[in-house]
């Protein structure tokens, strides 16, 4: 068995860790052990982004969900959920509401419905910016598609798809979902099939608080490996979510599974020290205080929402009503968090390289 030591010398010289060092990491690492790890991923950071902090706002085009997700404000059982899907006017205004607010990058959200989400759909709404001459750098947070429908993206600009597994737990995850979400293999192969499809960038992570951290940060890992193995790339981002309450749900799933304000940050470093190259987001889920503070300490983190809104119409179209996917809790503007940002020496960058 190797011994923390050896884990930390190979994270230090930036070669990585696997899924079995980082469970054995988290196993047997004492407050020393952390320490150190905090250290390092503070180095890895340094030297693999300079100091960047990439910034993006989510636009969410729909709300109308074949799932029912227990933890999920879109849920199709959730009868005080007032629903919309924007049509290309109504896009166009977030959209250029977000332009004007300083934001370069999008990321495209929407609840999981054939006829409101679909590639052709998000293909619509990409052409429709371009032609408003909006150049924002584009990602995708969407239901699993085929290789196909990811091509379909592709040649519409999307530069890059995220897509969470949520809990690697079988179990847990069949208890969760309901829908066509329930097909675990297939959710879990999509960014493969993104890869296949030409999408250059993609991103994973879990939904806190479903399952037990420690095995879903490991399975995660493995998952990044296994893509770097079979693709040639890691993930070009990691995110780790917290459960938030939502909008006409009672109690959420996982109770009890909670992650601690110092369990996050622990997550964040075993990621960086894991997988050295791979952006780390932390989205307005988080308060202000502790996005300041990770930012601060900087042990991973790397990209940032800001200004953010859940639901369809959020941004501009005040007659929407309740309807957000989830709860936020930063919701500072773009500009403050860019200040804060600077002020603590970071070089924000509102587009990818």
């Amino acid at each position: 068995m190797e011994s923390l030591e050896s884990l930390h010398e190979k994270a230090a010289a930036g070669a990585g860790l696997t899924a079995e060092e980082a469970a054995l990491f988290l196993e047997r690492a004492g407050p020393e052990d952390w320490r150190r790890a905090h250290e390092t991923a503070c180095a890895l950071t340094r030297g693999h982004f300079g100091g960047r902090l990439f910034f993006f706002a989510p636009l969410y085009f729909s709300s109308y969900c074949v799932n029912d997700c227990a933890y999920c404000g879109f849920r199709r059982s959730n009868r005080a959920l007032r629903r919309r899907a924007l049509e290309t006017d109504e896009f166009l205004t977030e959209a250029r509401f977000l332009w004007e607010q300083g934001h370069r990058t999008l990321l495209l959200v929407a609840a999981e419905h054939p006829g409101h989400s679909g590639a052709a759909k998000i293909a619509a709404h990409a052409g429709a910016l371009r032609a408003a001459g909006m150049s924002f750098y584009l990602m995708a947070e969407v239901a699993p598609m085929s290789v196909p429908d990811y091509r379909v993206l592709r040649q519409a600009g999307i530069s890059q798809c995220l897509l969470f597994q949520e809990t690697y737990n079988r179990e847990v995850y069949a208890a969760a979902h309901d829908g066509p979400k329930e097909d675990y293999e297939w959710r879990k192969g999509a960014m493969e099939r993104a890869l296949e499809a030409g999408i250059s960038r993609v991103g994973l992570g879990i939904l806190l608080g479903l399952n037990d951290y420690r095995e879903d940060l490991c399975a995660l890992i493995a998952h990044a490996r296994d893509l770097r193995t079979r693709y040639g790339k890691f993930p070009a981002t990691f995110s780790f979510p917290r459960l938030r309450s939502a909008y006409g749900l009672g109690p959420t799933a996982g109770e009890g599974k909670e992650v601690t304000d110092e369990q996050l940050e622990r997550i964040i470093v075993l990621a960086r020290l894991a997988v050295p190259s791979a952006g780390i987001v932390l989205s307005t889920r988080e308060t202000p205080a502790f996005r300041d503070s990770v930012l601060k300490k900087g042990i991973g983190v790397t990209h940032l929402s800001a200004g953010s809104a859940t639901a369809p119409g959020g941004y501009t179209l005040t007659e929407s009503g309740p309807g957000g996917q989830f709860e936020l809790l930063d919701h500072r503007p773009l500009g403050e968090v860019l200040r804060r940002t600077k002020e603590e020496g970071h070089r924000p960058c509102l587009q990818p390289n």
